[in-house]
């Protein structure tokens, strides 16, 4: 085992915001490469480097941690805001509070939400899901793709979750047989506690499966401020904090259609108010204005959105 050791000067950017967003594979990813208002202060990783546990310090400034392939068990070290605060980890906003002990769980592959994440300092242990998955699943018998929604749901008072955290930094930052036999016996007592919270008896729910109303204001905004410039995918998936694949998803989801179909919309209307606006313009310029390459790429997607060409439109609006 070994410990990494990390102070980071606190900056006022603020994850939340689409400049300078970043998505990562992991939590200890985002602790170590984020721009985020994150103190790192000492960090104990496995040998490698799949189990993390970490003690941070959270500014007012700092968002909410993105989603990752992680199970993320955080506990309140310091922190008494007097603040009423929510998150929501993917089952519905609930109240937190931040004094020592209360605990959170986050879901895998969620993304989080906080209304103000900081400041306060907590300790987290976060593990892949994939490691812990096969052997929660041999125990059940049955899928789970993440734990319950009263595991996930809520944020939980319970001194055996936050002492067993507390216990696991001297193993986790050992390398003999002795550390490795404690560190995974403390993780299977936090398994161990959280299938007892967990009801069991329900089904596992799905969590939020559309793209958080902040996450897609700014992707909204973006794709309304870069009309005329070249937007990908990959640029999209990049201010969500997504991968491809999964923010594709999550935006159908979300606006019933596919992130380009949006875009190729928003361009058709921008393309619009332009004609609408500006007689002298010829269409070939509204085009470009537009972020189309040419007046027959804006009359294919004004022809299948409107289900007229530019030139018919123009005629209808301003009589050319």
């Amino acid at each position: 085992m070994g410990s990494a050791k990390k102070r980071s000067k606190k900056s006022s950017f603020r994850g939340n915001t689409k400049e300078g967003q970043q998505s990562f594979r992991s939590h200890v990813q985002w602790l170590k490469e984020s721009n985020e208002s994150i103190e790192l202060i000492d960090q104990c990783l496995s040998d490698r480097g799949e189990i993390a546990l970490s003690h941070i310090f959270l500014s007012e400034e700092c968002s909410a941690p993105p989603a990752s392939s992680d199970l993320v068990i955080s506990t309140v070290i310091k922190g008494r805001s007097l603040n009423k605060k929510q998150v929501d980890l993917g089952f519905g906003r609930f109240d937190i509070t931040e004094h020592p002990g209360y605990t959170l769980v986050f879901t895998p592959n969620v993304d989080i939400e906080f209304t103000e994440p900081g400041p306060y300092e907590i300790l987290t242990l976060s593990i892949p899901w994939s490691r812990l998955q096969p052997q929660i699943e041999l125990v059940l018998n049955r899928p789970m793709p993440h734990l319950t929604a009263s595991i996930h749901g809520q944020q939980h008072k319970d001194p055996l979750l936050a002492q067993t955290l507390k216990q696991l930094w001297d193993p986790i930052n050992g390398n003999s047989v002795g550390d490795v036999l404690i560190r995974d016996g403390l993780i299977n007592i936090l398994l161990g506690r959280l299938l007892q919270i967990a009801d069991l008896n329900v089904p596992v729910v799905t969590p939020r499966s559309k793209l958080s109303d902040s996450k897609l204001a700014n992707v909204r905004e973006f794709i309304d401020q870069s009309l005329e410039q070249p937007i990908s995918l990959d640029m999209l998936a990049d201010i969500a904090n997504c991968s491809r694949f999964h923010f594709a998803r999550l935006f159908k989801a979300s606006m019933g259609m596919t992130p380009m179909a949006y875009v190729s919309q928003c361009r058709v209307e921008r393309a619009k108010q332009l004609i609408n606006k500006n007689n002298e313009w010829s269409l070939s310029v509204i085009a470009t204005k537009s972020g189309f390459s040419d007046q027959s790429h804006m009359n294919r997607h004004f022809k299948k959105i409107i289900g007229i060409t530019s030139g018919q439109y123009a005629k209808s609006a301003n009589g050319w």
